[in-house]
């Protein structure tokens, strides 16, 4: 899904990974991305939010799409 989304493959849609593990992860694809030419959708902003919590995942996806 974060690949489709960051490819603009799909719609725009909400994101959420849950724990520590993505940490590296998300820093890593982030860190390439905002050097590189090609303008894909994590340099131009977060398109996955990394929650703490089950409970911090279901607020931030109602927030968002409550947005929409």
């Amino acid at each position: 899904m974060w690949e489709m989304l960051n490819k603009s493959v799909m719609s725009e849609k909400p994101c959420a990974v849950l724990g520590d593990f993505w940490h590296p992860v998300l820093d890593r694809v982030r860190e390439v991305e905002l050097g590189h030419p090609a303008p894909w959708g994590e340099a131009n902003g977060r398109l996955v939010y990394r929650a703490k919590s089950p409970d911090d995942v279901a607020n931030h996806l109602t927030m968002k799409l409550k947005q929409t």
